[in-house]
């Protein structure tokens, strides 16, 4: 099939020749057409232009790979061979090509100068010019166009490989112009699309003579060498009977007559080495078209060029080409540019990897990535090792990093980020940059899950309602500063909420403030009625303020000491004092033996012994203050107090009696029934004989001292 296309050009044929008449000229011009490489009498005298590829996609390739075509198809269609026919498909062979390169460049250089103009002068009176100097700066336009086309020609029926070869050239021009104190002008501009067609057209005629015959213009001489008008003149000049002039004879071995510089002259013959074949010196040891003998033309391969190298055929492979299988009758066979299977040289096999197909381009291995893979370490041995359409990392493309934003792991799911919420987090407000920014076991507008609002403001552990202490704020909102907020100890259904001051901060936070009081809050009264240091933490009283404490004031604190685990209580040295237990002076707490039977009643002695509870033993842990903790004290189990039984007072608190009563060190703070600093005689409505009795109160007790004034506070956790 590679002898479709021929050894060599054929010899001139004359298309018109001048006619000479009586006299002779010297030299006569011949319009002589070249065959073509392409033997297209044997395919049937017909041609395809399958198409020109664009593979850039850049919309001047594309429209380049058009121009081309037409190109072509004109060529096709007005061939000097007017056997050759042009088919839309189906042609003996069939003519494709790629736009490898098209490219324009222009930039503008400039150089300092120096320019001249004339001017005036006046010499002995009489009014002249002269030439005058002056810098300026000289502006050249440069622009340089480039092209780089591919083109095959393939066999209509075997699809075989004829003809495949690139063209490249480029071309360069340049327009000027001048900046100075006197003027300014511009280089023109440069046509650069023009450069290019015209360029990509010379490209194109280049190729066109390997498949169409081309003509040329030849120029030779003539003379009348024998004297005979009848026949003109009938000797060309370049011949070896008649070198350069009538007569002149070539002689030797290999006579030869060579014409330079448009004359002929006998030359001494053929180098050493060569041989005289059809007229020619030709070197049979290196000559493709002479090798080794005279009219042995070296056959044409694919993909390559023609060698002879002692005599003997071969060829090279053209640039990006490669003869993998040793076989010279497919020339050169394998692109190493895009062979996976010979990558850049034979034998050089791209290895595919993981979830991917082995490529090739540009002579490097490369990976062809399966759907929703891809190569993102750069490393093809691990192959395409990520999974963009679950990979965080790098979600629907490498590098596409997927934020994961508060109370939220981030996600990707089918190529798309997303969140993963922590438990009791929601992202509510679907926006992941925010991650899941709603709590559904605290957000009264998000309870239990997004959009459950709860009609009470409260969500507490996912479900409407209201917390029950400061110590389940605190766990459930860790944050949270020390403040006023709004609880509801016996659950919904019961008693409204009230607010209260919560410590958020001291040994843990969460402490309730229960009751407080102050020697001042008393002192200036002079009637029974009212008299009092602190009221029944079992039902209440005075008018509580959590956050100013002046005056004397206690909650109805059964339900909070039942949810609760400790009491502490705290003593500050000045009168109506405000702030966190942090900021009292002295400060201890008990464990409260028993949560579930805390009743606050009054423990006096005339109080039947089921109503207060057992006097039990508990352990102090001091926060402020003098230290006594690891000290036992004593308290009776359902009041929380202790009492004397002399004067009946109680006081929320410890003693260090075994028995609660008549201890003298606490703490403990006295309650309801009770007196000022001073001496004082009160009737006590639960005494036995009912009569008057008398004590002395003399202020509040600490862990390791008594009668102790200012302000006290009473908390529960």
């Amino acid at each position: 099939m590679k002898s479709l296309i021929h050894r060599s050009f054929l010899g001139l044929c004359a298309l018109s020749a001048l006619s000479i008449g009586s006299g002779c000229a010297r030299t006569a011009t011949f319009a002589v057409t070249r065959p073509a490489m392409l033997n297209a009498a044997a395919v049937g005298n017909t041609m395809s232009v399958g198409g020109v590829a664009a593979p850039t996609g850049m919309p001047q390739d594309l429209q380049a790979a058009g121009e081309i075509v037409a190109d072509l198809t004109g060529r096709i269609s007005r061939s000097l061979n007017p056997s050759i026919r042009l088919l839309a498909s189906g042609g003996g062979v069939v003519i494709t090509g790629a736009v490898l390169g098209n490219q324009y460049a222009e930039n503008v250089e400039q150089n300092a100068g120096t320019c001249t103009r004339q001017v005036p002068a006046y010499v002995n009176g009489r009014q002249t010019t002269r030439t005058e100097s002056y810098a300026c700066t000289n502006l050249r336009r440069v622009g340089t166009a480039s092209a780089r086309l591919q083109f095959q020609v393939t066999h209509g029926t075997s699809n075989e490989s004829l003809f495949d070869r690139t063209y490249e050239d480029s071309v360069t021009t340049a327009t000027t112009g001048v900046i100075s104190p006197y003027e300014r002008r511009d280089p023109p501009p440069i046509d650069g699309g023009g450069m290019l067609h015209n360029l990509r057209a010379h490209l194109v005629d280049h190729f066109a003579r390997v498949i169409l015959p081309w003509q040329e213009s030849v120029t030779v001489e003539f003379e009348d060498c024998d004297g005979d008008a009848r026949n003109g003149c009938e000797a060309t000049l370049d011949g070896t009977s008649s070198c350069g002039a009538c007569g002149v004879i070539c002689s030797g071995g290999t006579p030869l007559c060579a014409t330079s510089g448009g004359a002929s002259a006998c030359a001494s013959g053929c180098a050493a080495g060569q041989v005289r074949c059809s007229g020619a010196c030709a070197d049979t040891r290196t000559d493709v078209t002479d090798c080794g003998s005279c009219g042995n033309a070296c056959p044409a391969v694919a993909n390559a060029a023609r060698t002879c190298s002692a005599g003997a055929c071969g060829f090279a492979c053209n640039a990006g080409f490669a003869d993998c299988d040793a076989n010279p009758a497919n020339g050169c066979e394998v692109f190493t540019g895009t062979d996976a299977r010979h990558c850049g040289g034979c034998g050089t096999a791209c290895a595919a990897g993981a979830n991917a197909t082995a490529t090739c381009a540009l002579g490097r291995c490369g990976l062809d990535c399966a759907t929703g893979f891809a190569d993102c370490d750069g490393n093809a041995a691990n192959g395409c090792e990520v999974d963009t359409r679950n990979a965080p990392a790098h979600c629907g493309v490498c590098g596409r990093s997927c934020p994961g934003g508060a109370n939220a792991t981030a996600t990707c799911a089918a190529g798309a980020c997303g969140v993963a919420c922590a438990a009791g987090f929601a992202d509510c407000d679907a926006n992941p940059a925010n991650g899941c920014e709603a709590s559904t076991l605290t957000s009264a507008e998000h309870c239990g899950g997004c959009g459950m609002a709860c009609a009470s403001g409260v969500c507490a552990a996912g479900r409407c309602g209201s917390l029950t202490t400061c110590r389940t704020i605190h766990e459930t909102l860790p944050a949270a500063p020390s403040g006023v907020f709004t609880i509801d100890p016996d659950g919904p259904g019961g008693a409204a909420t009230f607010d209260v001051y919560c410590d958020m901060s001291t040994d843990g936070g969460g402490w309730t403030l229960v009751a407080y009081a102050s020697r001042g809050s008393v002192a200036a009264l002079n009637t029974d009625t009212g008299i009092r240091n602190l009221y029944s933490l079992a039902t209440g009283g005075g008018s509580y303020d959590g956050l100013n404490r002046r005056g004397v004031a206690s909650l109805a604190a059964v339900p909070i000491a039942r949810r609760s685990r400790e009491m502490l209580l705290s003593r500050s040295n000045a009168d109506f004092f405000t702030g966190p237990i942090a900021a009292y002076d002295v400060a201890n707490k008990f464990t409260i033996p028993s949560p579930s039977t805390v009743n606050f009643l009054n423990a006096n002695p005339a109080v039947a012994l089921p109503e207060r509870g057992a006097c039990v033993p508990v352990i102090l842990t001091t926060l402020r203050g003098p230290s006594a903790t690891g000290a036992m004290r004593y308290v009776f189990q359902n009041t929380l107090s202790v009492s004397w039984t002399d004067t009946y007072p109680t006081s929320y608190g410890v003693m260090d009696t075994s028995n609660c009563y008549n201890g003298s060190l606490g703490p403990n703070y006295v309650s309801d029934y009770t007196g000022v600093g001073n001496a004082r005689s009160y009737p006590w409505p639960r005494a036995p004989d009912g009569a008057a009795h008398t004590y002395w109160h003399l202020g509040w007790w600490d862990a390791t001292a008594t009668s102790r004034t200012g302000s006290v506070a009473i908390w529960l956790r």
